[in-house]
């Protein structure tokens, strides 16, 4: 197996005088373990430690992407520590977002039960 899965991130900004051309890259990663396109919907509850983001069926949790599909509800995700969420991202109703999965982690609702897209690789 050889660069199975294709990884593009990218930012441009045109906002009046500010102007900063695309910047960002398309890796190739090779994936050991076919497999993956996991959990795929998930309501981001918001009390508690929001909503455990499932890794079953996968070998070893690879490259993810998420989307938060809800019109109106801001998510925030992140690794699960001892029973703790701790956020290290947060997605606007829209945004999108691609990284390297922890093992455990959650996303969570800053308000009501906002739905996302979830799709966890095998790496």
């Amino acid at each position: 197996m050889a660069q199975e899965i294709q990884q593009t991130v990218g930012v441009s900004v045109l906002n009046g005088d500010l102007k900063l051309p695309r910047i960002g890259t398309t890796n190739r990663i090779n994936q050991t373990t076919k497999g993956g396109g996991v959990p795929g919907l998930v309501v981001a509850i918001s009390t508690g430690q929001g909503t455990a983001v499932s890794t079953t069926g996968l070998s070893t949790p690879g490259v993810t992407y998420i989307k938060n599909i809800d019109p109106s509800i801001t998510v925030n995700y992140g690794p699960l520590v001892s029973g703790t969420m701790h956020p290290f991202g947060q997605l606007k109703p829209g945004e999108e977002a691609t990284f390297r999965c922890p093992n455990a982690w959650n996303i969570k609702g800053v308000s009501g039960s906002p739905k996302c897209l979830v799709q966890i690789l095998d790496d």
